[in-house]
């Protein structure tokens, strides 16, 4: 691995560790948000869990290629 996309992979571990912790937060709020909101939290979660064009079955050259690298 090139040094440049290591410390790239670095750097998003912070990014990654906040959308969790906000994720968290969402959760620990959900119960007490009104029903308008939470509506809208769990449409959030819904298009993260379920994304436009995801396929669960997909071979590695698709995956390869879908990445931008073929």
């Amino acid at each position: 691995m090139e040094y440049g996309t290591a410390v790239e992979y670095y750097k998003a571990i912070d990014v990654i560790e906040a959308q969790e912790a906000l994720l968290d937060l969402r959760i620990v709020t959900y119960p007490h948000a009104k029903q308008e909101n939470q509506r809208e939290i769990r449409r959030g979660f819904e298009k993260k869990a379920y994304p436009e064009g995801f396929r669960k079955e997909m071979d590695f050259v698709e995956f390869f290629k879908r990445m931008g690298h073929g």
